[in-house]
C-alpha cells in the first residue's frame, strides 16, 4: 500500500499548474543562465529557443531577459508556436477573437 502511495504523491507532484503570463516569466527567470564576458553579460532561458538577452551589468541583463521573454512568448501565441511549459507550470491564455 505504501508503494502505491508513494506512486499516486509523483503523480500529483507531476500535475500540471495553470500560471498567468506574469508568474510564468518569473518561473522562467528562475532558470536564466547568466554568464559574464568581456563586454558584459549574456541571459539566456535554456527552454525558450533563441531567447536572449545581454546588458552592460547583471542586473541590466536580468531587466532586458524579462522584455526578451515576453516578446518571445507574445510572438509565439500570435504565430500559435508551441509554449514550453516551465517544470509543472503551463501558461494559461485567451485569444481575443475579434483582434486576432
Amino acid at each position: 500500500m505504501a508503494v502505491t502511495n508513494r506512486r499516486m504523491n509523483r503523480q500529483r507532484a507531476k500535475a500540471t499548474q495553470s500560471v498567468t503570463l506574469a508568474e510564468y516569466i518569473e518561473r522562467a527567470m528562475r532558470r536564466a543562465r547568466i554568464i559574464q564576458d568581456e563586454t558584459g553579460y549574456t541571459a539566456t532561458v535554456p527552454f525558450l529557443r533563441g531567447c536572449i538577452s545581454c546588458g552592460r551589468t547583471e542586473q541590466e541583463a536580468r531587466e532586458n531577459l524579462k522584455e526578451a521573454i515576453e516578446a518571445w512568448l507574445l510572438t509565439g501565441l500570435r504565430f500559435g508556436d508551441p509554449i514550453p511549459s516551465v517544470g509543472n507550470a503551463v501558461l494559461v491564455y485567451t485569444v481575443d477573437e475579434e483582434h486576432g
